[in-house]
């Protein structure tokens, strides 16, 4: 008896975004020294040979996450800054809605640029700095805000180790957010920083 022929057809076709998502979700919980390409592939249901020919590396992998976060959730944590001509209501915003990402949602807590690759090693040097030059972009978009609303200000205010310090209260909350994953804490640190801006404020 003839064997029936099993149906030919093409390969079911690799959904690139969606196993971005998986990688950035991993990378976003474990780091990117701590995730490994097994992990990825198990994770993502693919074999390593599929994830290499959708992304040469795991670094390039790593990089397209990164870029991923900054232009979904770093976009909406500095929407504020446009949203809103007065300097206080514009860091309010965004100092919550960096609570909103850092502990709400279906994702991991934290922020994936703030406490990535902050210790690395040489090996990942380069990662290392891209993601200390999102940070730095970061402060100075907020120091560009500061600067567009001198007038907002008490003469003499140093606008950029202003806009440092805010850089950094972002940084702490999502470490914070890491360790309680509390929007109350993290509230009430966003409110103790605010106080910091009210005083330089001339209205």
């Amino acid at each position: 008896m003839e064997m029936e022929k099993a149906p030919r057809g093409r390969p079911r076709r690799l959904d690139k975004e969606k196993i971005l998502e998986i990688a950035s979700n991993l990378f976003w919980q474990q780091g990117y020294e701590a995730t490994s390409i097994n992990e990825l592939v198990t994770a993502m249901g693919i074999t390593p040979p599929s994830l290499y020919a959708a992304y040469s590396s795991k670094e390039e992998l790593y990089l397209a996450a990164i870029d991923r976060y900054s232009a979904s959730y770093g976009r909406q944590m500095l929407s504020g800054l446009a949203l809103h001509s007065c300097v206080y209501e514009a860091l309010r915003t965004v100092l919550y809605e960096c609570v909103e990402v850092f502990v709400g949602g279906d994702h991991p807590s934290g922020c994936m640029i703030s406490t990535g690759l902050v210790e690395s090693s040489n090996a990942q040097g380069a990662l290392a700095r891209k993601l200390a030059d999102l940070r730095q972009q970061t402060i100075q978009i907020i120091a560009d805000k500061f600067k567009s609303c001198e007038t907002q200000f008490v003469e003499g205010t140093d606008l950029q180790a202003l806009a440092s310090f805010f850089g950094a209260t972002i940084q702490g909350m999502a470490v914070q957010a890491r360790d309680v994953n509390c929007p109350t804490e993290l509230h009430k640190i966003a409110d103790h920083s605010l106080s910091v801006l009210q005083a330089c404020r001339r209205f």
